[in-house]
């Protein structure tokens, strides 16, 4: 049996290889309404990166403003995990046309934004505070 031909995948950004076949995800948490975003690949591993620190990024600071969002935006940003470690895995990418592979930049937590994934500690520290202030 002669083993079946893997067709080869090239980013939808730079057209650069190797590349995977992800999804990823962005949540906007908004108090009347929300926004789901997805940006389909492939990806090559730097355009990959790239478009999910972007997009990680932006929900950590706008996916937390709604009630719903509470518990969605925490999915959404685990689902991209799975994409990130499709990603990660791939070998540096091999420039091909139309362009240049995105540049990743800094490592998500060494953003500063990577602060707003202190904002849903802080409010569940303070809706606990008050509770215990009120009950007190």
């Amino acid at each position: 049996m002669m083993p079946q031909h893997q067709p080869m995948l090239y980013c939808r950004h730079c057209g650069a290889t190797p590349a995977a076949a992800v999804d990823i995800r962005a949540h906007r948490g908004f108090i009347l309404f929300m926004q789901f975003l997805r940006m389909s690949g492939p990806f090559c591993r730097d355009c990959g990166l790239a478009t999910y620190r972007r997009m990680t990024v932006e929900s950590v600071w706008l996916g937390w403003w709604g009630p719903m969002s509470m518990f969605i935006n925490p999915l959404t940003m685990l689902f991209n995990l799975f994409a990130y470690n499709s990603i990660a895995k791939l070998a540096p990418p091999v420039p091909g046309m139309p362009g240049r592979p995105l540049d990743p930049g800094k490592p998500l937590f060494q953003r500063p934004a990577a602060l707003g994934f202190l904002l849903p500690i802080a409010f569940v520290t303070l809706i606990f505070t008050a509770i215990a202030l009120g009950s007190a």
